[in-house]
């Protein structure tokens, strides 16, 4: 929902006149008064009035997405707004919003590509929504099954790809994500999350040139909902032992990360029978103090799951492995 400023003052005779908004609608409003606006004083940047024919409908910011966007509650419902407000904009500041025509609206959330791109807009909206209608559970849902860059990315990224086998998105929110969302009247964000399971699963079947298979995965980083791209395949006689049970059970995976801090990563692993080899490769050196303490992590976490390996690190973007889909150049 596009957002300008424009000006008219709150309580304007047009409000009454305000088209009844669905769940799950998108709509262009324009933001015509701020805060002090609201009480007759200008607003910070208006120049020109409101055509009359505009009905305005009152709101109240109550903060911000996981992805950063304002979030707006008025008397039918929460909006979620793609527009830019002051920063600092204390929650409880009063606003008018001008709703304009249906014609004008949004397009309907787009499907996800499953193949490119680092967006998810449904994951994003619902996850908007959760944090609007009821922010202690959006917080505690994102820690259970968000993969994120903490101590749980492997287990969320194993609990996301079973759910994924089902192709029902309220198996990997649960009940209580499923139901928040179904209380706000947003199950057209429940349906489009499913196709969205359907198409990584459905792209996950065909195989790409050297037999790796692609899967897009939600990753949070910094409350802001993004993609990751997993790639795993059957490993090669080069890469598992040459004869016996072990083989036939060598996966090898490939995962893309790419941090503010650290940059670009990625994650290089062969996965045999009680035993996990991993490559972390990176764009630059990373700092002596971290790579130990990276070895120390991905010690623990062999032992607490009974597993043996190494751990090793590589530098220089000419060391990425690079799958390709067909016809489509590189795409990690």
């Amino acid at each position: 929902m596009p957002a300008a400023p424009l000006a008219r003052p709150f309580g304007s005779a047009v409000e009454a006149s305000v088209p009844r908004l669905t769940a799950g609608q998108p709509v262009q409003v324009r933001i015509l008064s701020l805060g002090g606006a609201a009480e007759g004083l200008p607003a910070p940047g208006i120049t020109a009035p409101v055509p009359a024919e505009e009905p305005t409908l009152p709101g109240t910011f109550v903060g911000t997405s996981l992805a950063g966007q304002p979030l707006v509650t008025t008397a039918q419902g929460t909006l979620l707004l793609q527009a830019r407000i002051p920063q600092g904009l204390p929650p409880g500041t009063a606003l008018a919003l001008a709703v304009l025509a249906p014609e004008l609206a949004a397009p309907t959330l787009p499907a996800i590509d499953p193949l490119h791109g680092r967006d998810w807009p449904a994951l994003k909206e619902a996850m908007a929504v959760l944090v609007a209608t009821d922010p202690s559970l959006a917080k505690a849902l994102a820690a259970a099954i968000l993969p994120q860059p903490n101590k749980r990315l492997a287990a969320n990224i194993a609990f996301f790809l079973a759910a994924l086998r089902g192709g029902e998105a309220a198996d990997w929110l649960g009940e209580q994500g499923e139901g928040a969302l179904s209380k706000a009247g947003r199950q057209d964000l429940l349906s489009r999350l499913s196709e969205d399971f359907r198409a990584i699963q459905a792209r996950a079947q065909e195989p790409l040139p050297e037999g790796w298979r692609c899967y897009a995965l939600p990753f949070a980083e910094q409350a802001q909902v993004t993609r990751l791209q997993l790639y795993v395949r059957k490993a090669g006689d080069e890469e598992a032992e040459a004869e016996g049970e072990k083989k036939e059970k060598a996966r090898r995976f490939l995962l893309d990360l790419d941090f503010n801090r650290l940059g670009p990563m990625q994650l290089d692993g062969l996965v045999r029978p009680g035993q996990l080899d991993l490559v972390v490769r990176t764009r630059d050196l990373l700092p002596t103090g971290l790579t130990q303490e990276l070895g120390g992590i991905f010690r623990a976490s062999l032992d607490v799951a009974g597993y043996t390996g190494n751990l090793s690190f590589q530098t220089g973007a000419h060391r990425w492995v690079r799958p390709q889909a067909r016809g489509r150049g590189a795409n990690v």
